[in-house]
């Protein structure tokens, strides 16, 4: 009676595994550097291969070559008679050139790798062949006007780079990013995608020189939440609500800046001392504690 009962019940455990228990549906992408794809080893999906975290993110060795690994969850799938089926997906990058795996670590929080000899970005994209070459051992983010926030640009010491690019003509000693601020001091973190830098002779724009503005009194003021720049300045509404509402402003001019670049502003002489106002008052509200909420009545004129 025991062995029925034991065998009744194994039956209904498998039943309600093959019913219940979601079956995983595994795929593999294999790429270049630059996201191309590539023939690469058969992996068996319910296999495993080794990794290791180097900075925030995982890396395998397979064979010579070396891959990063990212896995993808997501979608939906139709279900296997009553079983559920969820997709797990791979994408496997393989890195340009071999490196020692061994020797192989992380700088800048991973958003580098060497192995002493070569420098990639996360992607295994090899970078930053200069003549010298980049301390890599020495990078650390460049100064910034925002309390707490890494920059996105580094430097060596000699070098400034944003990315897998140097700088071109940047001083490196005296190189420090600029950041947007709401009129009441809040960093914008739309910044990461429109970088603005500079140092004691140009302002930059990316990796490159920002012709004709002045560095000691260039700044980026951000209308995102108070949607109330000074008459005659209009935004693109889509821009803005995608947190691109900004000005850039020196001495004697004034620039709009979205997702699609620079743009100069036809301003007044009385709009162009509004803005710079603004400017002055979102850098000085910035230097406060931090608020929890936009604090609106900063807005006002």
């Amino acid at each position: 009676m025991t062995k029925i009962f034991y065998g009744i019940s194994i039956f209904f455990l498998v039943l309600a595994y093959y019913m219940f228990v979601p079956e995983v549906v595994c795929t593999v992408d294999w790429v270049d550097s630059s996201l191309r794809p590539i023939n690469g080893p058969f992996y068996e999906c319910n296999g495993r291969f080794e990794t290791r975290h180097i900075g925030y993110l995982e890396y395998t060795r397979i064979g010579s070559d070396v891959y990063r690994v990212s896995e993808v969850h997501g979608g939906i799938l139709p279900p296997r008679g009553l079983r559920p089926r969820v997709p797990k997906s791979f994408v496997l990058i393989k890195f340009d050139e071999p490196v020692d795996w061994d020797k192989l670590q992380g700088y800048l929080g991973g958003r580098y790798l060497s192995d002493g000899k070569v420098i990639l970005n996360t992607d295994g994209k090899a970078v930053l062949a200069l003549t010298p070459a980049l301390d890599i051992a020495k990078l650390h983010p460049v100064p910034g006007s925002a309390t707490g926030r890494k920059s996105d640009y580094a430097t060596d010491g000699y070098w400034a780079i944003l990315g897998d690019k140097p700088i071109k003509g940047a001083d490196a000693p005296t190189f420090r990013q600029i950041f947007a601020f709401e009129l009441d001091g809040a960093e914008v973190e739309s910044q990461t995608k429109m970088e603005f830098g500079r140092d004691k002779n140009s302002v930059y724009y990316g990796d490159s020189k920002f012709e004709g503005a002045d560095p000691d009194s260039f700044g980026l003021v951000s209308y995102n939440d108070c949607r109330n720049p000074p008459p005659g300045i209009q935004f693109n509404s889509d821009a803005v609500d995608r947190g691109a509402g900004w000005v850039a402003v020196d001495r004697k001019q004034a620039w709009e800046v979205d997702f699609t670049g620079v743009t100069s502003l036809a301003v007044t002489d009385a709009e162009l001392h509004v803005l710079q106002n603004d400017l002055k008052r979102a850098n000085a509200a910035s230097k406060n504690a931090a608020r929890k909420e936009f604090d609106e009545s900063m807005c006002k004129r």
